[in-house]
């Protein structure tokens, strides 16, 4: 999470509050490097309940179905790779 937080707003404005379902070790190392970027407080909260907990649970749902689709298009093109091999082989060719 916490390299993940760091190449995530190497280019991007860093906010005041970063919210994240799992609170990296580094939390306070990160604010301080965060501070001293963006001129400004910040904070890394792992939310417990209400409004921003639904909102970190919101964007797990959608980071999932992503990586989901993701994960069926590239295993659709090894299966399409895969079967131009196999008709390959029943037509004789190596």
């Amino acid at each position: 999470m916490a390299a993940f937080i760091g190449q995530f707003y190497e280019d991007k404005p860093i906010p005041r509050l970063i919210l994240v379902s799992i609170v990296p070790d580094e939390r306070e190392l990160i604010a301080e490097a965060f501070w001293l970027k963006a001129g400004h407080k910040v904070e890394i909260a792992r939310p417990q309940r209400g409004e921003k907990r639904e909102l970190v649970d919101h964007a797990l749902t959608n980071a999932r179905e992503a990586l989901g689709r993701k994960m069926a298009e590239e295993l659709g093109a090894v299966e399409a790779a895969g079967g131009g091999v196999r008709n390959l082989r029943a037509r004789g060719q190596p």
